[in-house]
């Protein structure tokens, strides 16, 4: 969104070279109006800059500040960053038009950008004038088989783990039985593993749980 927008009653420019070139022009009878420098960087179709993007032609919501200056009776020139960012804070200190706000190279800046809480305690915003809504499209999913989709909660790492635990376990119990001359059959170890797995818990109602 914009925080912060210019006013254009004429025409305007910025020149290859950065050369800051005035929005309202002073006739030789008006008397000089104080004079701003904004700052702000290409936002094509809102802020176009010759030789960036294309022909500068106005400025973001112009007739809104061009209302401002009309009424509060002062003049704006622009100028744009070096590199063209609204600012972010990097190795201790902030680029963009955030940091010519800082270093007093500008006295306002205006650019479509998003509020963070970083930008928020370093420069004042205002009341945002026009929005900008961006969303993030994903592709549909596409239909996966109804027959793995039993197999699907789970990781093909996860599958391998717990077949080779179940089959562990069963292992171990038969190896149990035989040192301890158990009684019990191939199929009782087999339906008691079995029985932990499909019981969800509930151990006190298994009845081959309870009868092993």
């Amino acid at each position: 969104m914009n925080n912060l927008i210019f006013p254009v009653s004429a025409q305007s420019h910025i020149s290859k070279d950065n050369r800051q070139m005035p929005l309202v022009t002073v006739t030789a009878n008006q008397l000089p109006l104080p004079s701003h420098l904004l700052a702000t960087s290409p936002e094509p179709p809102f802020v176009e800059i010759p030789g960036i993007k294309s022909s500068y032609n106005a400025l973001i919501a112009s007739d809104t500040l061009n209302l401002l200056a009309a009424r509060l009776q002062f003049s704006l020139t622009i100028t744009h960053p070096p590199d063209f960012l609204f600012g972010g804070f990097k190795n201790g200190q902030w680029d963009g038009i955030v940091g010519q706000l800082l270093r007093k190279e500008a006295d306002m800046g205006a650019s479509l950008n998003a509020i963070t809480y970083a930008r928020y305690t370093a420069v004042d915003f205002s009341v945002p004038v026009i929005y900008d809504v961006t969303g993030i499209l994903i592709p549909f999913p596409g239909e996966t088989s109804k027959i793995m989709a039993a197999f699907l909660p789970f990781s093909i790492e996860v599958w391998i783990a717990f077949i080779s635990s179940t089959f562990l376990v069963y292992f171990t119990l038969l190896i149990e039985g035989k040192i301890n001359s158990s009684r019990k059959k191939f199929g009782d170890h087999a339906m008691w593993v079995v029985g932990i797995i499909t019981g969800q818990g509930n151990i006190e109602k298994n009845s081959v749980i309870n009868n092993y």
